[in-house]
């Protein structure tokens, strides 16, 4: 971590072991929220769990969530980077003491009860919820939950520690005991919570007294709220006495009354439409905005565990009942491995397929790609021209591969499959022509194939299954761990048996099964043939999830993140490719994947 890259600007956040501070990223000038801990008083094995549990919060991806993008340890001092919304400021600021109303104390709750389930989804608890560690962002139109405590503190430590963050009254009764921080202390926290935004901040200390000498709170103090009837019910529950009682973050979300106040309308009764972050600039701001690698992998590629044999024999019998490859495929693909082939020998192939033909002239004469005021195309060589040699084997692609799982169940979900191959495909024919030693159409047809495994997922599981991996990777866990706890098996599994299935060309089966070795392997250990397409395929990834960022498109997979790699720079500038001179590329990547995105209007969320 480059901590001289982040520019202080205004502190935030003060708390007893640290704080935070609003800060610019000079490189890619976003705002980040810049966090810094003091360890001196922690243990090694303390240390050791904070570290283990900033590895688990840099997969958390949540809207309720910050981003971790990067920490760095040195010495006792901790540092952590925060993606952040405009203009941060903490409950405590904002709400100062006073009373708020029941309606906004229900948003502000569930705001809280939504991050906590998405932490407990990842193995995390917060441990050190109260004002000062929940920030409204952008207007007070979105709540975050930051700076959870990644360790287990002493039980005197963590009483003096929550003395001088005046959070004492959100100390659960086992945390005064000296029992660990569980989602259960946290969800007594929350009753808290409900109690002080309905009341007024300081009420709780001024008649819960600290008793020095114990540093314990005094019991027996009842809390009843009759001006918030609705609210006073879901208080008591998570104010319950044994932790077992207390409920869970969904059924306090069941429970929760309606929002009591419209949300203000706007662009003629609509909500405002979703603002995208603005693209990077370069490949080097790309690179820099991604997440980095964990040191330890959750689902480690390299040493996949086994499938299960239930799961394995589902498995085989779901590909074979998927139809082998047209005939004609394996004549396009000769053309196309052929360095010396044009448009009028892919021509020649596809005419003599009607649906092939049709298919293509359909989509060179859309909007896309038809020049203005031209007459219809209905020459296929030069609609092939018109398309260029790589889309056009894409397109036909997607249209021999056959309907898989039922047009009403896996459409979207197909779609989304081929929108995000096609995307990667189109960076990769781009970024190929500025690299020495990678051949264009070969990077080009290994972004399109590498993710097919996924069409035998959408193929076999039902549409509650799909649902349930889309919410696994949503809350921020990595597709292949995901794809594996909840199916018993991953894509790359299935992306292998479908490969030999269809008789696909070696090269790329073994770039299915590596493709997503970059998130924890050193470029210079691939195979030698390999090395420059695998980090091509994978710097694509990196720049899409920029350019087309979670939550601006509907998919299973759409919320995936692949994370950086350090030695990928330095394999671009060997290769030819300079990251921060790349203005120019980047601006035609961006302008190509506008004119894909034309193809899928379906799949693109409003104002993305």
């Amino acid at each position: 971590m480059d901590r001289a890259r982040y520019q202080p600007l205004r502190p935030v956040q003060r708390l007893a072991d640290g704080g935070s501070a609003l800060a610019r990223d000079t490189l890619t000038g976003r705002m980040v929220l810049l966090a810094e801990s003091d360890l001196s008083d922690l243990s090694s094995a303390q240390c050791a769990d904070r570290i283990n549990g900033l590895e688990r919060l840099i997969g958390v991806r949540h809207p309720a969530i910050p981003t971790l993008l990067d920490y760095d340890v040195e010495g006792t001092h901790e540092w952590q980077v925060f993606s952040i919304g405009s203009a941060p400021r903490t409950l405590a600021e904002v709400v100062g003491g006073a009373p708020r109303p029941d309606g906004t104390v229900a948003a502000i709750v569930r705001g809280v009860l939504w991050g906590l389930h998405a932490l407990d989804r990842c193995g995390l608890h917060h441990g050190r919820l109260h004002p000062q560690t929940i920030l409204l962002t952008d207007g007070g139109r979105r709540l975050l939950l930051t700076l959870p405590l990644l360790h287990q503190p002493t039980r005197n430590r963590r009483i003096q520690a929550a003395v001088r963050e005046h959070a004492v009254a959100y100390l659960a009764p086992e945390l005064l005991s000296g029992h660990p921080a569980t989602l259960a202390s946290d969800i007594y926290a929350v009753g808290i919570l409900i109690h002080s935004l309905i009341r007024g901040g300081d009420w709780l200390d001024a008649h819960r007294p600290v008793k020095p000498q114990f540093m314990r709170i005094i019991d027996g103090l009842e809390l009843a709220l009759p001006e918030a009837p609705e609210l006073e019910g879901v208080m008591q529950h998570c104010l319950a006495r044994r932790p077992a009682d207390r409920p869970d973050p969904e059924s306090l979300l069941r429970r929760l009354p309606a929002r009591t106040t419209p949300r203000p309308k706007r662009h003629g009764g609509a909500a405002p439409p979703r603002r995208p972050p603005p693209p990077p600039a370069t490949i080097a701001v790309a690179i820099a905005a991604a997440p980095p690698a964990p040191r330890r992998l959750p689902f480690d590629p390299r040493r996949p565990p086994p499938i299960d044999d239930a799961a394995l024999r589902r498995l085989k019998q779901s590909i074979a009942e998927i139809p082998p490859l047209p005939e004609i495929w394996s004549r396009i693909e000769q053309v196309m491995a052929d360095p010396a082939a044009g448009a009028s020998h892919l021509a020649a192939e596809v005419e003599k397929d009607p649906v092939l033909t049709a298919h293509l002239l359909e989509v060179a004469n859309s909007a896309a790609w038809a020049p203005r005021d031209r007459r219809p195309q209905t020459d296929v060589a030069m609609a092939i021209a018109r398309l260029g040699m790589e889309v056009s084997y894409g397109l036909l692609l997607e249209r021999v591969t056959p309907k898989l799982g039922g047009e009403a169940r896996s459409d979207t979900a197909v779609r989304g499959v081929w929108l995000h191959a096609q995307a990667i495909s189109l960076i990769c024919r781009i970024l190929s022509t500025e690299l020495r030693g990678i051949d264009h159409r070969l990077a080009a047809t290994l972004g399109l194939l590498h993710d097919i495994g996924k069409l035998i997922i959408i193929h076999q599981e039902p549409p509650e299954e799909l649902e349930r991996l889309r919410v696994r990777i949503a809350c921020g866990m990595p597709e292949l761990q995901a794809e594996y706890d909840q199916l018993g098996f991953t894509h790359i599994d299935a992306g292998m048996m479908l490969a030999l299935h269809w008789r696909l060309p070696r090269a790329v089966q073994r770039l299915i099964a590596l493709h997503h070795h970059p998130d924890g392997l050193h470029g210079s250990d691939y195979p030698g043939e390999l090395q420059g397409c695998n980090m091509l395929i994978h710097l694509a990834h990196l720049l899409l999830q920029q350019l087309l960022p979670a939550g601006c498109w509907r998919g299973v997979w759409s919320a995936s993140l692949r994370c950086r790699g350090d030695d990928l720079p330095p394999l671009l500038i060997r290769a030819g490719l300079h990251p921060e001179e790349t203005e120019e590329i980047v601006q035609r990547i961006t302008r190509e994947l506008e004119r894909l995105l034309l193809r899928f209007p379906d799949l693109i969320v409003d104002g993305c």
